[in-house]
């Protein structure tokens, strides 16, 4: 069983190495969402862990939360600077994880099947 730094790490790496679909690096991206104060999420029944972030992009300014699922995906959920949830995306492969991110934080843009 993976632990829950190992499980935030390799998230914030994949997100790091993504691409949107214009090419664009994941380090880029995460430089226009101003991504600060990344932090370790424990797991539940469901997850193994995650990493919660903020962001303060064009569309969305507030916490990013990327959960590992047992199976290899990813739930993304988004909240406000308040705290409420506003919006989340299930089962996320991690080639599309950057992307999913940046098009809800940058243009408010769903992309539910990524």
């Amino acid at each position: 069983m993976p632990k829950p730094l190992q499980v935030a790490t390799t998230i914030q790496s994949q997100i790091h190495s993504g691409r949107d679909s214009k090419g664009t690096s994941g380090t880029h991206m995460m430089m226009c969402w101003a991504y600060e104060s990344p932090s370790v999420v424990y797991g539940d029944d469901n997850h193994w862990g995650g990493l919660q972030f903020h962001v303060s992009g064009f569309e969305h300014s507030g916490t990013v939360t990327v959960m590992l699922h047992y199976n290899d995906t990813y739930t993304v959920t988004f909240k406000d600077r308040e705290g409420d949830e506003v919006h989340s995306v299930d089962y996320i492969h991690f080639p599309e994880l950057a992307q999913v991110i940046d098009s809800y934080v940058e243009s408010g843009e769903v992309l539910e099947d990524a």
